[in-house]
């Protein structure tokens, strides 16, 4: 027969099981894992339940789960994946090209080229950069269309606000610019600039909801 003798005074809550045996085999002592108090299970599972029923805290967060659920349930019940890959693709396409031309190129042609010839180079690029913006956006609601609304929506804003811009807000500028009207250039130029950093920062959320998944 085998007496036990179990030690329960471990500052760290760790019992040791001893075992001395009658017929000379050695001692050996188990350690076991210590007893966690069933007050910190029920906290923390009542934590767990209540986090999960509140959701996503802010309302950015809470738009960005939506988003998500959406376009992962529309990926396995319409099987999507691809049409979801070109518009991510798309979205890129249009965050970077926007953002390369309006902080990049821009500023590069002013630095590098005459006042005379880089005002030139900048009104005929201008049109192109429209027309990209105009068919990278409009492609790339359509598809979201069948994706996420909100974002669906957001590129379609681009789209739509970057034709006025290109037709109407462009040739003022020009127009302003060559009269020497300085204060309705710089009102017109400040018009466009608010335009295309609104664009760059929806794209910037649509670019988001695709890499919070």
């Amino acid at each position: 027969m085998a007496d036990y003798n179990e030690s329960r005074s471990s500052p760290m809550g760790i019992y040791l099981l001893r075992s001395g045996l009658r017929d000379g085999r050695r001692d050996y002592a188990v350690r076991l894992r210590p007893k966690r108090p069933r007050s910190l299970d029920t906290w923390r599972s009542l934590f767990l339940i209540f986090s999960h029923v509140r959701g996503p805290k802010s309302w950015f967060q809470r738009m960005l789960w939506q988003a998500r659920t959406r376009r992962a349930r529309s990926s396995l019940t319409d099987g999507t994946g691809s049409m979801e890959t070109i518009a991510l693709l798309l979205a890129s396409l249009l965050f970077g090209g926007m953002t390369l031309y309006s902080f990049g190129f821009a500023a590069f042609v002013f630095s590098a080229l005459p006042p005379e010839l880089s005002g030139n180079v900048i009104r005929q690029a201008f049109p192109h950069f429209y027309v990209f913006v105009i068919a990278t956006s409009g492609v790339a609601a359509t598809l979201l269309c069948f994706l996420d609304t909100i974002a669906a929506v957001v590129m379609g804003m681009i789209a739509v606000t970057t034709i006025p811009a290109r037709q109407v807000l462009m040739p003022a500028i020009n127009l302003a610019s060559d009269h020497g009207a300085k204060k309705k250039f710089k009102f017109l130029h400040s018009l466009s600039v608010l335009i295309t950093v609104s664009q760059i920062i929806g794209s910037g959320y649509i670019l988001a909801t695709f890499i919070q998944e």
